[in-house]
């Protein structure tokens, strides 16, 4: 719908909440893992006072390998400690971003309080260190030695920061699909049970610039999900990153990593997702390709120009997503509305204001 143009109109606050639940057990109709979240939002309409901008651009940060401590033939672009983590993730808090899910970021459902910036957690390769279990007189717990379980001590401190991220997975790795006790299954069961989500990396870790025939494709995006569906019956990849941000260089077969079958098995993927360089532009913006979609890459052991510590440092004020705190409205400086794809919107009112002069 067209944007209305907003007067400053009074400061006011509300808040409101909204709850998803997630069950013990794969549902019916399961999209790799529903986020259960309650939030309190503090909603705004004074816009020139804090700038919002949901048509600001939202990290999707991508994730590989922890590690205690690094040694001298430490990979240096896709490691880095758990300590950098923590201090990453209080750094972010206190730069005013939020988690949010997979499922909202590409929905466009987007609930974080106004003055605050969303983001998105990705983890590739379904390691150890992003998560695994261990035994603990006969029962099942998070080891205090991944990702997973250092983000749920940081959110009893910092209960609104969000316990969110989305695992990338290659089947193929069998057993040593998040090395550790429990069976796969009770891995990724307990997992999307904390609200987390999970996506293909496609059987095999295939590199599609270079096995980009419609079969590699097929078989290595097919053959993941006919291994998933065997493991958790009815749980559904609706996501896929692609290994080294590779796709074929046939433009034709492109569609083919949204949508697809092998052997019998169908596969559906909603957004697809690069090896980072950028935030990503939000689903109401034209420039938004679902078939390629932007991440960054955290910082690892060498930082590296346009990885996460480079962005957060050079992003000037004006690029990120900065939210109203009303997921019912879509709300953007006047001059960026030129991006909107007004084919997006039906449910939502969209408003352009004034900023203040800098």
């Amino acid at each position: 719908m067209p944007a209305e143009t907003a007067s400053p109109p009074a400061s006011t606050a509300e808040a409101t909440e909204t709850t998803e639940q997630s069950t013990g057990e794969a549902p019916e109709d399961v999209s790799a893992g529903a986020a259960t979240h309650a939030s309190n939002l503090t909603i705004r309409t004074d816009y020139p006072e804090f700038s919002p901008n949901e048509l600001g651009r939202i990290p999707v940060v991508m994730f590989h390998k922890f590690v205690k401590a690094f040694e001298p033939k430490t990979e240096k672009n896709y490691t880095a400690t758990f300590d950098m983590y923590e201090t990453l993730l209080d750094t972010l808090y206190q730069g005013g971003f939020r988690l949010i899910s997979m499922d909202d970021f590409l929905s466009g459902r987007i609930s974080v309080p106004a003055g605050l910036k969303p983001m998105v957690f990705t983890f590739d390769d379904g390691t150890a260190s992003q998560f695994s279990l261990t035994e603990e007189n006969g029962a099942l717990r998070v080891s205090s030695d991944c990702a997973v379980d250092v983000l749920r001590r940081f959110n009893e401190t910092h209960p609104d920061f969000g316990m969110h991220g989305s695992f990338f997975l290659n089947m193929d790795m069998g057993t040593n699909t998040f090395p550790g006790a429990g069976t796969v299954p009770e891995r990724i069961m307990m997992l999307l049970n904390m609200g987390f989500e999970i996506g293909s990396h496609t059987w095999g870790h295939v590199d599609f610039t270079a096995d980009g025939t419609r079969q590699d494709i097929e078989q290595a995006l097919g053959r993941n999900q006919k291994a998933l569906s065997e493991t958790i019956p009815g749980l559904e990849f609706r996501t896929l990153a692609l290994a080294y941000g590779s796709r074929p260089k046939d433009k034709t077969l492109r569609p083919l990593l949204a949508e697809g079958a092998w052997e019998g098995t169908g596969y559906r993927n909603d957004g697809i997702f690069a090896v980072g360089a950028a935030p990503s532009v939000t689903v109401f913006d034209k420039r938004f390709d679902p078939l390629f979609i932007e991440r960054v890459r955290a910082t690892g052991k060498v930082p590296a120009e346009a990885d996460l510590d480079w962005w957060l440092a050079e992003a000037g004020t004006r690029t990120f997503y900065v939210s109203d705190g009303n997921p019912d409205t879509l709300v953007m400086p006047i001059g960026t509305e030129k991006n909107l794809d007004e084919t997006k919107t039906a449910d939502l009112t969209v408003i352009a204001y004034e900023r203040k002069p800098e």
